[in-house]
């Protein structure tokens, strides 16, 4: 079986509907469900944003075996300038932003699942990438500040739980493998809007209308990147669809 672990519940709500003897439940509060693509087993699990993954990765590996693999899956924003909305990046490295009493910084990927996500997305038809992701602790929406991230670890795409995810993985010695599909580029600026987003992954789009009313002007602004978060969760879909679908294809050639 492969485990699918995304932070926000758009982000799999699409491959999720896909599952043929599709079951759900809760484990240690996190939701998750269960089911067959194309005859494989898969197992997907909302784990809500940032650090929550970790735990949310160590319940559902206790009760749940995932000797196929582990996916941490999702949306990111973009550090690279050259990415576009909708690009899939196959992370073939996760580091975090320093802290003084954690160790490792850097979780890798498993190259052999790193290769399958390429050649799969290729096939597909997706606009794929390798790259690496660094893990934050908080959203960064800000397009100074991603530039400056940019230039301080050269990585390619920012987001906020697949450290978390690669290293519960690692230290159970499961193949492990992060992808992300571009929501945001480099020059977009990401606002912070108080409660729009709760710990749990789910959007509350009735905190949008105070900011709307004292910012009117942001209307265009946020009208486009609900448009790129939504195209981003329906190109996740499809890689998923793609990936999840040649899981046990036996190893492809090194990616161009």
């Amino acid at each position: 079986m492969i485990a699918v672990f995304a932070a926000m519940t758009s982000e799999v709500t699409g491959f999720g509907r896909r599952l043929a003897k599709r079951k759900g439940a809760q484990v240690g509060g996190y939701p998750i469900q269960w089911g067959e693509y194309a005859g494989k087993p898969v197992l997907l699990c909302r784990t809500g944003l940032g650090r929550r993954a970790e735990a949310a990765v160590r319940a559902v590996l206790d009760r749940y075996p995932a000797s196929g693999g582990v996916l941490s899956a999702g949306v990111g924003g973009a550090l690279n300038p050259e990415f576009r909305v909708g690009d899939l990046v196959v992370c073939e490295s996760v580091r975090r932003t320093p802290s003084r009493d954690l160790d490792p910084v850097l979780v890798n990927s498993d190259q052999r699942l790193v290769r399958l996500a390429y050649a799969r997305a290729k096939a597909a038809d997706l606009r794929v990438w390798l790259g690496q992701s660094l893990t934050v602790e908080r959203v960064v929406g800000d397009p100074a500040e991603k530039e400056a991230l940019r230039r301080s670890w050269g990585l390619d795409v920012v987001e906020m739980e697949s450290y978390w995810v690669g290293l519960v993985a690692q230290e159970r010695e499961l193949p492990f493998i992060a992808v992300r599909v571009i929501s945001d580029v480099a020059g977009d600026a990401v606002p912070d809007i108080p409660g729009v987003m709760t710990p749990e992954g789910e959007v509350r789009l009735g905190k949008v209308i105070p900011h709307v009313l004292r910012n009117p002007a942001s209307i265009p602004h946020l009208l486009r990147l609900a448009l790129s978060s939504r195209r981003a969760a329906g190109e996740l879909t499809r890689f998923l669809e793609a990936f999840v679908g040649a899981f046990e294809v036996t190893p492809v050639a090194e990616p161009a």
